[in-house]
């Protein structure tokens, strides 16, 4: 019986966690998960003490508070390697441009 209650909720969880319409931010998918995965290891913990619904409940808000802050270090560092490309692309063209001005330049010399 209890891992049947554990199953349901598990499943439901996760139905709610993909049945968003809009795409979900990497913090609001890693918030999910340790939701998902924190009622399950609360839940096993708790069942060995007699407290599947309490263990599986505070298993899912500490999972969730975890994965919503691991989630956020995470879009923070996305963030921060996406800006980081956008200089790099920024750099390539610069330097295309230039490499461009150079090859004219040289022309321009040579034919004088």
């Amino acid at each position: 019986m209890r891992h049947r209650v554990l199953a349901i909720t598990s499943v439901f969880l996760l139905a709610v966690v993909f049945a968003c319409s809009d795409p979900l931010t990497t913090r609001q998918k890693t918030a999910g998960s340790g939701a998902v995965v924190g009622s399950t290891v609360g839940a096993g913990i708790g069942s060995v003490s007699g407290y599947t619904w309490t263990g599986g409940i505070a298993g899912a808000a500490l999972g969730w508070c975890a994965g919503f802050v691991i989630g956020g270090q995470v879009e923070a560092l996305e963030k921060k390697r996406n800006d980081i490309d956008q200089k790099i692309q920024q750099c390539d063209l610069e330097i295309q441009r230039q490499s461009d001005k150079l090859e004219e330049l040289k022309k321009e010399l040579e034919e004088r």
